[in-house]
């Protein structure tokens, strides 16, 4: 299956690729490293419920592709409950990619090997929290856009981007969601988002080089 994922890695812009089967398995995986598998599974789930949610309307639905400032996200069903997820650069050619795919796509139907419980390299998948109940927080969306901290917000986001490139948006707001099921939005909470996105960016100096450009901001 791996051999058949790098057949995609010729588009030029091109991220990577996973495949992810509900409910929460990693069956392959191209991406690179500072994609942590708990993040993957947080992505999958979320991008096959928008996926599905489009189903219902369009049944002839076969991609849906959300075109972020920083990036590109690409999703595929290929089997029952399982997705194919590509990411690539703002301006990465999507013709040529879901091209690609149309004619691998035999081949991924075919090499579906089901495991459930490990991705295709053997290690474990963390399992998914148990559900909770929670008290309604403030989109994340919407108080990146057009909340009292939007302003704060865009030059944090703004800033992970000069120092990891184009999946800042999809980490940051995953940052901030968790940070907004743990804190009320103030000011004064902020540093704990910072620390949030801090323990996602896998190298140490970059790590640092985004805290100094935070203590530079106005």
């Amino acid at each position: 299956m791996e051999s058949i994922l790098n057949e995609l890695t010729h588009v030029q812009g091109l991220t990577g690729a996973y495949i992810y089967q509900a409910p929460g398995t990693i069956l392959q995986n191209i991406l690179p490293p500072i994609f942590k598998p708990a993040r993957l599974l947080s992505m999958g789930k979320a991008l096959t419920k928008i996926h599905g949610a489009g189903a219902l309307n369009f049944p002839d639905l076969s991609d849906v592709i959300l075109s972020f400032d920083e990036s590109t996200v690409i999703t595929r069903s290929i089997a029952e409950k399982t997705w194919l997820i590509i990411l690539g650069e703002p301006d990465v050619n999507v013709n040529m990619v879901t091209l690609s795919v149309n004619l691998l796509l035999d081949d991924f139907k075919g090499s579906l090997e089901l495991a459930p419980g490990a991705d295709s390299a053997g290690f474990p998948i963390p399992e998914a929290p148990a559900a909770t109940t929670k008290v309604p927080a403030p989109s994340s969306k919407d108080l990146l856009e057009h909340g009292l901290l939007a302003a704060d917000l865009q030059a944090m986001q703004g800033a992970l981007a000069k120092v990891i490139g184009p999946m800042a948006k999809i980490i940051f707001l995953e940052c901030l969601e968790k940070w907004l099921q743990r804190n009320a939005p103030s000011r004064e909470k902020l540093p704990a988002l910072t620390d949030l996105v801090l323990r996602e960016i896998a190298d140490p100096e970059k790590a640092v080089k985004y805290q100094n450009m935070l203590e530079a901001l106005p």
